[in-house]
Parts: structure tokens; C-alpha cells; sequence
């Protein structure tokens, strides 16, 4: 004789199943007794034993006998090594090996902040849409989509993905405030492994998408809509192109999650190999990657990126064999469109890469392939492959000069294991740039010696190396004062590359040198459109609208930064130059003094004092700086005489910048007339004499 509390089951073999733990029954309820008011059967114990032959037989039958089986993941599930729940869930997932791939039957429900990409359920589930009922409220989008999939016919999945977006976004939790945070420099835990285990990091990162149910900060003073969101709408509704995708951040799995590094060079490794297929749009690494660690939708990281489509997967290793499991969804709808599982040899994670990239273009129908899927630039050793990744990630998150030695350090050792590594020899010219430009470190001979080695290496490697050609075109122009040749590199990196946004990005800073600010304005506007979540674009472009003389869109710009990082260098010290020049002095210093940067606060406080009339303290100001960067910064010190007008001693510090061929004068000097108030600069004879010596046009 069966419990008391064991529902009756129906012969309609259309019921819904609800599995779930006894610390989420009041939620469950909600979820049941949504249902049962729109006529379906629910098969819900709500008795608290476990256990009894009769029990256990008579939820087996309910399990094999129902339409539809919804674990209910928790916080609660997660917390449980073991549970009866657990049970019901493998013998769900053991009656879908005899089903037909088509055919419905798992439906994971979320019902709190539980992350899909980390909670402790069977992989079969991964492998369908998940859908979010916060507290097991259930709105009527979802309370359709069930009744879709009880449809008589496989097809009714298709039939309700409309639904299933609704539900989605009506079950979403309510956005909250939240500051956007500077990205965080990662730990380099990966040197010295040997190679299995370096593989098996492998195993436990590609693929895997880690950003939860996350939803956008707002911006910072604005009150109304998150900096992504305002990115969106700036491009005016412009229609979504249907060949289009983003390829999210993917979760590091590893056991000890010391290897995000990892994972995210894998990530962008398969975003480079689909951003190379001609008529498919994929958004660049920085805005895709934005949403990493924030709260937001499907939906609405498709709207802010302005594509159709979202990549993402999971990975699992098993014995020397790992398990890719990846789907393509329809931002619209939450439709997937695509999935499929890779089971490969450790060894084969290259021609993996590969096998997804081509499987997903062909699964967007992208037809105008030319010579075929473009196949990733690669290496033979898995050891430097390893060792790249963990260089590469700490050139762009690195924060400090030991960070960027220690980026020259594993990239050095990559190209050692193995010498034909075109990228990682591209990668080390510009870590060893950015060592002399950004952290002045080594002499600027000892600089240009090393950068154009490493980039003549990549270039003679794999002639279509974009990268190289830009990193020689920024040695000629910042250290060789060589226009020309530069301008030459440049435009090779721009045909090979054209829609890369860091390299639109520094064609306009060669635009800029040269006193092209217009030309400067639409290669950075092209650099935003290819990566609008950067806020380093909109930083740039604003700088570029303020040098052509737009002084209030330059602004907009710099707005739209701060609120998608605001606490990145720069972005006040720039703002409070533009505020300048529209007259706002007194805004201007407010701005100045949000600088983070020590450095850059210091060196433009003075010009902002100077502006204002602050004698005394400008005078002061101007003193600490020199005291404390003049041995870094002669261009910049000159430029505070400048605004002084004191153009004897500018003159004398600018002649020191020349001999010490500091990096700033022959970027900014074409416009040091503008950013430091001293207009009579232009027609001064000694500052045509400097423009000739750096080989500027006067």
C-alpha cells in the first residue's frame, strides 16, 4: 500500500514532474500550483520521507511515465553531496538515452543565483536551456512554454521558443545599482606543470560559459540605464545583422579556479578564427567580454553587442578524453539553433577549435567563406601554446612594470619551446613596447632593437600578421620619428586586419600625430563600432573630437567611459583638458582631482591651476611634479610651463624630452598649442624648429 502522500498518477502521460530539495518546497509550490491553474498535471511530492520499496518504485514509474521532468536547481541542490533529488535526476537522464534527440523532456528550473556554468548537476542537463524562476514565481510566459512542450509533436520545442525569451525576461530578478570594477590582474599559477596536467586545464575551461543571470550596473550618475545599455541605443536602432555573433567569456572549471587566464585565451582564440570570416559580424574581445562577472540576459548582452546570435559551451574530461559540449542560441527567442559534442584526444584541442569555428558558420549559414574557414594560427607544442596563453592574459590585464616584465618573460619562453610560434613572437613585440611607452622601462635603443626583432620574426613567420605590422609602425613613429615607414606599416595591418579595433584605434593615433584630426575621428568612431563596450575606444575618440575641435561630443564620450570603467587611468585627467577648452575651469579641476592615476593627476592639475589663475598654486603644483616625474615625464613638465607662459623653460624641457626621446613628444607635441592654453605656441620660430626635428609637418 502506498504513503498517504503520493499523488495518484494519470494515464494522460502528460504530466509534469518536479524534482527538488526539501529546503526549496515553498518555492516549488509556487511552481506547481502556477501550473496546475492552467490545467496541467503535476506530479509533486510534498511529503518529507524518502525511502521504502513502494516509494521508490512508485517514483520511478512517475519518472518514466511523465511528459516532462523539471529539476528545480538551487543553492540548497549545490550545497547537497547527496539527496534523494539526486536519484530522481539519474534516472531522468538515464530514461533520455532511449529518446529521440527531438523529443522534449528536461526542463531545469533555476530558482535562485545557483550558476548554470558551476552547479553540481548531471552534464545532460547543460545541454538544454535552463529557464529562471526567482523564489519559484512563474510567470505565464513559462506557464506557455509548458504547455507548448506537452504538445503532442517534437516540433512543439520550436513552437514555444518565443515563449521561452518572455519567460526569461519576465522571470529575471530586478536590476540593481552596481559599480563597475577595474578588471583584476590574474595570478600565473601554470609555470612548471607538466603537460598532462597543462592539458587537462584545458579540458576543465574550454568552452564553458560562466556569467550567470548577471545584470548591467547603471551608470554612475545617471540613474537610469546601465553604460552598455546607452552604447546600445547610441547606435539609433540600427538593424541587427543576421550574420552575427558573440562569443562569450568562458568559465574556468578547474578545480582550484586558478585558471582563468586559461579559459579566456581559449575563448578569444575561437573569437579571433569566426571574426575572420567574411560577412560575419563578431563584436572584439573587450566588449564581449565586458559582461563578464556582471549581471545581464542573453538578450540583453545581444542588444548592447548588436548581434543575432550568442556562442556558448561546457567541457568535461574523462580519462585522457575530453567532452565539448557547444550550443549556438537565437538572442530573439532563446532558441538553440545548433549543439553538438565533441569527444576528442587531449591532444587534439587545436583541430577542436578548429571543428567549432567551421561548424558555427556553418550553422549561421554564412556563405561568403572565399577560400573556406580560416584555420587558427597555431603550434605544434602544447607547452607553448600553455605558456602563450598565460603571457597573453597578463598583457592585458597586467597592471604594474613587473607584470609586464613577467609577460616579456613567458612569451620569451613560448617562442623558445618553440621558434615558428608566429603569435607569440607578435605578442612579445608589444609587450615589449608597451615596457618603454607605458612603464619606461630599458632605453629607447634597447626598445626598438627588441621590438623590431620580435615583430620582423612574426612577420617572416606568417606574412598576414597583422599585429607585427602595427607594433613596427608604432617603433617608427614614437622612437624612430620615421612618418612615412610608419604610416606604410600601419596601412599593411589596416589591409590585413581592417575591422580590428586596436588597430583602427592607433591608425588614428598616427592621424593624430601627423595634425589629421578629422582622418583621427572616424578610425577611432570605426575602432568603437567594432568594440562598443570598450571604454578605452570611447576614451580615444573623445580625445580625437576634442583635438578636431568638438569639444561637447568629446565629452559625451568620455561620459560614456566612465560609466563603463570608471575608475581606469586617464579618463578624468582627458575629461578635465576637454572641460577646458569649453571653458568650465571650475569643472574642469573637480574632474582633474578624480584622476587615479598619481602621475597623471599630478602633471594635470598645473595646467588646470594655470587656466584658472591659481599663480601660488600652480607654481606649487608644478614644482611637486617636476620634483617627482621629471626624469620620466620632460615633455609634460614643459607643457605646465607653457600654460605658465613661460615658453623659455618649456622649450628647455621639450630640447631634454628630444635627446631623451620620451615617447609623448612626438605623439602630442602637433598638439601642445591646444591642450595647454599657450595658442601663441604655433607661431613661435623654436616650435616650428622642434616640429622639423621630429620631422612633423609645421
Amino acid at each position: 500500500m502506498l504513503p498517504a502522500a503520493l499523488p495518484p498518477m494519470s494515464e494522460s502521460h502528460k504530466a509534469v514532474f518536479l524534482s527538488y530539495a526539501s529546503q526549496d518546497a515553498e518555492a516549488v509550490r509556487h511552481v506547481a500550483e502556477a501550473l496546475r491553474a492552467a490545467g496541467i498535471e503535476v506530479w509533486f511530492d510534498q511529503s518529507e520521507l524518502r525511502g521504502g520499496d513502494a516509494w521508490d518504485r512508485h517514483i520511478r514509474k512517475q519518472i518514466h511515465d511523465c511528459r516532462l521532468f523539471i529539476p528545480v536547481i538551487s543553492a540548497h541542490t549545490d550545497a547537497r553531496s547527496e539527496g534523494y533529488f539526486r536519484r530522481e535526476w539519474r534516472l531522468a537522464v538515464d530514461r533520455t538515452q532511449d529518446m529521440a534527440d527531438d523529443e522534449p523532456f528536461l526542463l531545469p528550473v533555476v530558482i535562485d543565483n545557483a550558476h548554470d556554468a558551476t552547479a553540481r548537476v548531471p552534464d545532460k542537463f547543460r545541454e538544454v536551456q535552463w529557464a529562471r524562476l526567482p523564489g519559484g514565481e512563474t510567470p505565464p510566459a513559462f506557464v506557455e512554454r509548458v504547455v507548448g512542450l506537452l504538445a503532442d509533436h517534437p516540433s512543439a520545442s520550436a513552437a514555444s521558443a518565443a515563449s521561452a525569451a518572455a519567460a526569461r525576461e519576465a522571470a529575471a530578478p530586478p536590476t540593481h545599482a552596481a559599480a563597475s570594477s577595474v578588471a583584476t590582474r590574474r595570478s600565473a599559477t601554470f609555470r612548471g606543470w607538466p603537460l598532462v596536467v597543462a592539458l587537462l586545464v584545458v579540458a576543465a575551461v574550454l568552452l564553458s560559459y560562466g556569467i550567470d543571470r548577471l545584470w548591467l550596473a547603471k551608470r554612475a550618475g545617471g540613474g537610469e540605464t546601465s553604460a552598455a545599455a546607452d552604447v546600445s541605443r547610441s547606435a539609433g536602432g540600427t538593424a541587427i545583422p543576421e550574420k552575427s555573433i558573440a562569443v562569450l567569456p568562458f568559465a574556468d572549471m578547474s578545480e582550484k579556479k586558478d585558471q582563468e587566464y586559461f579559459s579566456d585565451g581559449l575563448a578569444e582564440e575561437l573569437l579571433d578564427l569566426l571574426s575572420q570570416v567574411p560577412g560575419l559580424r563578431v563584436p572584439a574581445r573587450t566588449s564581449s567580454f565586458y559582461f563578464k562577472g556582471k549581471q545581464a540576459t542573453i538578450a540583453e548582452i545581444a542588444k548592447a553587442l548588436g548581434v543575432a546570435h550568442v556562442l556558448e559551451g561546457s567541457v568535461r574530461k574523462a580519462g585522457n578524453t575530453i567532452r565539448v559540449t557547444v550550443q549556438l542560441i537565437r538572442a530573439d527567442s532563446g532558441y538553440h539553433l545548433w549543439s553538438k559534442t565533441y569527444d576528442r584526444d587531449l591532444k587534439d584541442i587545436f583541430a577542436v577549435q578548429d571543428e567549432i569555428a567551421a561548424a558555427t558558420v556553418k550553422a549561421l549559414s554564412a556563405s561568403l567563406l572565399g577560400g573556406g574557414m580560416p584555420q587558427a594560427v597555431k603550434t605544434s607544442s602544447t607547452d607553448a601554446y600553455a605558456v602563450f596563453l598565460q603571457g597573453r592574459a597578463l598583457l592585458q590585464n597586467g597592471t604594474s612594470r613587473a607584470d609586464r616584465e613577467q609577460t616579456i618573460a613567458d612569451l620569451e619562453q613560448a617562442t623558445r619551446l618553440d621558434p615558428g610560434f608566429a603569435a607569440a613572437w607578435a605578442d612579445l613585440s608589444r609587450a615589449q613596447l608597451s615596457l618603454f611607452l607605458d612603464y619606461r622601462g630599458g632605453s629607447p635603443q634597447q626598445a626598438r632593437k627588441a621590438v623590431l626583432e620580435s615583430a620582423e620574426r612574426a612577420i617572416a613567420l606568417d606574412a598576414a600578421s597583422a599585429e607585427a605590422y602595427l607594433m613596427k609602425g608604432r617603433v617608427l613613429m614614437t622612437i624612430d620619428w620615421d612618418w612615412v615607414g610608419a604610416e606604410q606599416a600601419v596601412q599593411k595591418a589596416l589591409e590585413l586586419d581592417g575591422t580590428n579595433p586596436d588597430i583602427l584605434r592607433n591608425a588614428g593615433y598616427v592621424s593624430e600625430s601627423l595634425g589629421r584630426y578629422e582622418e583621427a575621428v572616424q578610425r577611432n568612431k570605426a575602432a568603437t563600432e567594432a568594440d562598443p563596450l570598450s571604454f578605452y575606444n570611447h576614451m580615444k575618440l573623445g580625445f580625437a573630437l576634442y583635438l578636431a575641435g568638438k569639444s561637447e561630443q568629446a565629452e559625451s564620450e568620455y561620459h560614456t567611459a566612465i560609466g563603463l570603467q570608471p575608475q581606469s587611468d586617464e579618463l578624468y585627467s582627458d575629461l578635465a583638458l576637454v572641460l577646458l577648452a569649453q571653458g568650465k575651469r571650475e569643472a574642469a579641476l573637480v574632474e582633474a582631482k578624480k584622476e587615479s592615476d598619481p602621475a597623471g593627476r599630478a602633471l594635470t592639475l598645473p595646467l588646470v591651476l594655470a587656466a584658472l589663475g591659481r599663480t601660488a598654486e600652480t607654481d606649487h603644483a608644478r614644482a611637486e611634479a617636476e620634483a617627482k616625474l621629471g626624469d620620466v615625464f620632460p615633455y609634460s613638465i614643459g607643457c605646465i610651463y607653457a600654460a605658465q607662459g613661460n615658453l623659455t623653460r618649456a622649450f628647455e624641457w621639450w630640447d631634454r624630452a628630444l635627446r631623451e626621446r620620451d615617447p609623448d613628444l612626438p605623439s602630442s607635441i602637433k598638439f601642445a598649442p591646444l591642450t595647454t592654453g599657450a595658442r601663441s605656441l604655433a607661431t613661435d620660430p623654436r616650435y616650428k624648429a622642434l616640429l622639423r626635428k621630429l620631422n612633423l609637418p609645421a
